[in-house]
């Protein structure tokens, strides 16, 4: 049996996110399997947090019990044999009880059912594995043949600002300026193209799109395909 704790005091469990990969269909004993565990971690926080609050207010039963044994010692018609019962404390230590033992049932449970998990994982750890990795290379071929259509796009537009400079009307002169001395503007961080023109310059652009396009596995393409995933900087 697995502990629920680790050593920080916390639940150590971490579920696969099959709905991330695609892969719910394919694993779905795993799904039912982390679902069972995350539903009984949860009924267990539940119990333990009752647990706490029952603790807490423990305090509050007995002080309350004590006030009554106080006024009836102070009554002419009670004497030391004739306390009232504790009332409130017994009432809450049975409601204690009761939820101590819902929250180890639950903690008992709750090991079980990770221990599930983690025996079915190790046994399937190689099919599952593989299936991450194919699920997270069509990712990066996907998103490889986005960086690409970016940059196909990005290149036209960046061309076309070009073209429109060079054949649009000149930009209007700097207007002298006449006036007073304006205060100094300090710039505080490093700087660079962004901080001053707004944004980065075309070659980061193209450099983090190249990257993107980049992602996809090896050997995923062939021929053209394969030499498409260079992408050429625009002049």
């Amino acid at each position: 049996m697995v502990s629920v704790f680790d050593r920080f005091g916390l639940i150590a469990f971490e579920a696969v996110p099959l709905s991330r990969f695609d892969l719910e269909k394919r694993w779905k004993r795993l799904g039912a399997l982390q679902d069972e565990a995350q539903d009984l971690i949860g009924r267990y926080q539940e119990a333990l947090a009752k647990v706490a609050a029952l603790e807490q207010g423990r305090e509050d039963a007995r002080d309350k019990d004590l006030t009554a044994q106080a006024a009836a010692l102070r009554s002419s018609r009670s004497s030391h044999d004739e306390l009232p019962e504790p009332e409130h404390e017994l009432a809450l230590d049975k409601d204690l009880e009761g939820a101590r033992r819902s929250m180890q049932a639950l903690q008992r449970a709750t090991e079980g059912a990770i221990a599930d998990v983690n025996a079915y994982r190790a046994k399937h750890a190689a099919s599952l594995a593989e299936d991450i990795q194919e699920a997270l290379g069509a990712k990066a071929r996907a998103l490889a043949d986005h960086a690409r259509q970016a940059a196909a796009i990005y290149a036209e537009v960046e061309d076309g600002k070009a073209l429109a400079r060079r054949f649009g009307p000149p930009p209007p002169p700097a207007q002298e300026n006449t006036g007073a001395p304006e205060d100094t503007t300090v710039l505080i961080g490093p700087m660079t193209t962004g901080t001053i023109a707004g944004g980065p310059n075309r070659g980061e652009v193209e450099a983090v799109l190249s990257y993107l396009a980049g992602l996809a596995p090896m050997g995923s393409e062939s021929g053209a395909e394969a030499e498409a995933t260079t992408i050429v900087v625009g002049q």
